[in-house]
């Protein structure tokens, strides 16, 4: 303590008297480590200074510091900059080379179905003003009491003959139903009737029949490719519009395929007395009208056939 009052009176006696002569004699006053240490040069006061005594070299130039940092934060911007751009890029690329998708089978048979009525709307004059007859809320609770819930359909109510009943593919869960209005009028169905007749259609669906005669072997080739950079032929949907005009229009289901559909709505049936003799009465009175009407004549190449329908379900007055 005695040590460093010594030490600050001296440095302080050394200005005033520098500051009196003007400065003069600044060379003759010196305070060197020797002189602050000459007493007890292995003090704590003398580490102290000693410590706080920086070299030159040692002091951090703030201002190239500055430039580094504006420099890195730069280097930030732009490498996010650049990741925003190649993330735009291949987003353009993915945008234009789904330009060439095919769609897969739940949007394809969707998509192609609906295709197939819009070309057809002349000879089909679905576009016609008829009454409501609140088929769709009898079919959905017929869906449902066979557990066939939330299925999405369409019922299309079509004003010809040209076709008299079929239901078209459409996405997983559900189907388009087409119904000819005067072939139903005709035939005086009930709304309980009209509703086992779509669910036949409905379940012919499921079973892929329709699709296995419409499909052909170089649309499933391309059902969910892309086909960019390589040429599409138009030919393959084409050849699939023409399978379906002749499977509706002309050459129908065969008789292996019928007695099948006919099978499952029997064992599906057959314990609903009041489903099971509707049905039976159903097919009865197509049976008829295919054989007294010529109208309707050409309903047995398209469903073959009402009467072996009956004979497959062995029992022609009702359930057992």
């Amino acid at each position: 303590m005695i040590q460093r009052t010594i030490l600050t009176l001296t440095l302080f006696y050394s200005l005033l008297g520098l500051a009196q002569n003007g400065g003069a004699g600044m060379e003759s006053v010196q305070v060197t480590q020797k002189d602050a240490l000459s007493e007890g040069s292995g003090s704590a006061a003398g580490q102290n200074l000693e410590g706080q005594i920086l070299k030159e070299s040692e002091v951090v130039d703030f201002d190239s510091v500055k430039d580094l940092l504006k420099k890195d934060q730069l280097e930030k911007e732009v490498s996010k900059i650049e990741k925003v751009v190649k993330t735009e890029k291949k987003k353009k690329v993915d945008v234009k080379k789904n330009l060439y998708n095919i769609p897969g089978d739940d949007e394809f048979w969707s998509f192609f179905s609906e295709y197939w009525l819009v070309k057809n709307a002349p000879a089909l004059k679905w576009e016609y003003q008829h009454p409501e007859y609140g088929l769709e809320e009898t079919f959905e609770k017929l869906l449902e009491k066979f557990g066939h819930f939330e299925k999405k359909f369409k019922i299309l109510l079509l004003n010809t003959t040209a076709l008299y009943h079929i239901a078209l593919p459409s996405d997983s869960s559900g189907v388009i139903l087409l119904l000819s209005d005067p072939f139903i009028k005709h035939l005086d169905l009930s709304k309980l009737e009209i509703a086992l007749l779509m669910l036949q259609d409905f379940l012919r669906e499921r079973m892929g029949q329709f699709k296995r005669k419409v499909e052909t072997k170089e649309l499933r080739q391309e059902i969910g490719r892309n086909f960019e950079g390589r040429p599409l032929s138009s030919k393959i949907f084409d050849q699939v519009l023409k399978n379906y005009d002749q499977v509706i229009f002309n050459k129908g289901f065969t008789f292996q395929e019928q007695f099948e559909l006919t099978r499952d709505m029997g064992n599906l049936l057959r314990s609903e007395t009041t489903l099971w003799t509707t049905y039976v009465e159903l097919l009865k009175k197509l049976d008829g009208i295919v054989k007294t009407d010529n109208k309707f004549k050409e309903y047995s190449k398209i469903y073959p056939s009402p009467e072996l329908q009956i004979n497959w379900l062995g029992i022609k007055t009702g359930p057992r």
